[in-house]
C-alpha cells in the first residue's frame, strides 16, 4: 500500500498535478482514500456474514457519517486500523442483538452519555491530525448535526426494523468510546 502510494504520488509531483509542499497530503490521502475502500469491501460483507446486509451497512455507514467529522482513535499503520475496524465491527455485531433487546430506559442512556461525550471531545485533533482553529469550529458546528441526523434516522427506523435502528445508535456510541480512548492517549497521537 505504501510503494503504491509513494508511486502514485511521485506521478502526480512529475505531471505538476502537485506541488512539492502537498507530497505528503496526498500521500497520506491517497492511503486514507484507499483503505476507506478497502474497509468497506471488507466490513460490509463480514458484518452481514454475522448479522444482515442492512444492519451492517447501517452501522458501518452511521460510523463513517459521523466519524469523519469527530475523529478518534488513530491505529498506528494502515493494517492496524482495518484490523481495529474489523474487531470494533465484529464487536459491535455482536452486541447488537443484546443491545436492541434491552429497555428503552437503557438505550436513551447510552445515547446520551454517548451524545454528550462526542460534543464534549470531539474533534480528536493531534499532532497526527493537525486541525486549524478555524477547522476546528467548523466541525463544532457540523458534529451536533450529523448526530441529530443519525437519531432521526435511529427513532424513524425504530418501529420498522430495531436491529438497524438500533445500529444507528451504536455507530454514535462506538463513535463516542473511540473519542474517549483517543483522548486518553491510545493510537496515534
Amino acid at each position: 500500500m505504501e510503494a503504491l502510494a509513494e508511486r502514485l504520488t511521485n506521478c502526480l509531483l512529475r505531471k505538476n498535478f502537485i506541488t512539492a509542499s502537498q507530497s505528503k497530503w496526498c500521500h497520506y490521502m491517497i492511503i486514507h482514500r484507499a483503505m476507506n475502500i478497502i474497509s468497506l469491501i471488507v466490513l460490509i460483507p463480514l458484518g452481514a456474514f454475522i448479522s444482515d446486509w442492512a444492519t451492517s451497512l447501517c452501522l458501518v455507514l452511521g460510523y463513517r457519517f459521523l466519524r469523519s467529522r469527530t475523529g478518534g482513535f488513530h491505529a498506528h499503520t494502515p493494517h492496524g486500523c482495518l484490523l481495529s475496524a474489523v474487531a470494533i465491527q465484529v464487536i459491535s455485531l455482536l452486541c447488537l442483538p443484546v443491545l436492541s433487546t434491552a429497555a428503552f430506559g437503557i438505550k436513551i442512556m447510552l445515547c446520551v452519555c454517548s451524545c454528550v461525550s462526542i460534543i464534549l471531545l470531539a474533534p480528536s485533533n493531534n499532532a497526527a491530525v493537525h486541525l486549524t482553529a478555524r477547522e476546528i469550529k467548523a466541525l463544532k458546528v457540523s458534529i451536533p448535526v450529523r448526530i441529530g441526523i443519525l437519531l432521526a434516522m435511529t427513532l424513524l427506523l425504530f418501529p420498522i426494523n430495531q436491529l438497524v435502528s438500533t445500529s444507528f445508535l451504536l455507530s454514535i456510541t462506538v463513535t463516542a468510546i473511540l473519542l474517549i480512548l483517543s483522548k486518553a492517549g491510545f493510537g496515534a497521537q
